[in-house]
């Protein structure tokens, strides 16, 4: 569309009746919701994700991390025993943490001064200046990863459908706390329902 179009459109819609007016201007309204709806809505095209799956390394949502390791501690249980395993729920102490390889660059510097009775003071400074190390991959900078704390779990909490038994319970205990590296006191398994065997 060129100048002249747009000019001959503003100039045609100007002249029309109000009502025709506010028909097109809620035509068009609807159509903007309607594209900013299915833009919110609608997944990335592949070639977006890939670009931000390499930016993201270093970023792991919390929930995301907790229902990974619920739902793997979740599978492990039921393949052990033959109850049912109703819900896992870990809380963790916080996130992962990420450290980066940093370039210090420590400077110490020594000031000797004289006072009028010829006593000397000596004044020490250090200034430390630290930089995160970049590496380049592709035309883009990140920094350089050396390690990722994994965070401390809580507690766990194990509900399974079945009666109550103290050796379905321990074992259970055992798993997760050799699983999740946890002790054994900070897991708790409940039953739901039923007798004690």
């Amino acid at each position: 569309m060129n100048k002249v179009s747009i000019f001959a459109y503003v100039k045609q819609f100007i002249q029309q009746s109000p009502d025709e007016q506010i028909k097109k201007i809620v035509f068009l309204l609807v159509v903007i919701i309607i594209m900013f709806m299915l833009n919110r809505f609608l997944p990335l095209s592949t070639t977006t994700q890939t670009e931000h799956s390499d930016q993201s390394w270093n970023v792991q949502p919390f929930y995301t991390l907790e229902t990974y390791y619920e739902t793997r501690l979740k599978e492990a249980l039921s393949v052990f025993g033959d109850e049912t395993v109703v819900d896992v729920l870990i809380n963790f102490d916080g996130t992962e943490i990420t450290h980066y390889l940093m370039n210090m660059d420590v400077t110490y510097s020594e000031t000797r001064t004289t006072t009028h009775d010829d006593s000397q003071d000596k004044q020490s400074t250090k200034n430390d200046k630290s930089t995160v190390v970049m590496e380049e991959k592709d035309r883009s900078r990140s920094p350089v990863e050396f390690e990722t704390t994994k965070p401390k779990v809580q507690g766990v909490l194990i509900v399974i459908e079945g009666p109550y038994s103290n050796a379905l319970k321990k074992s259970y205990t055992d798993i997760a706390s050799k699983y999740l590296s946890v002790s054994p006191h900070r897991v708790a398994v409940q039953f739901k329902g039923g007798r004690s065997k």
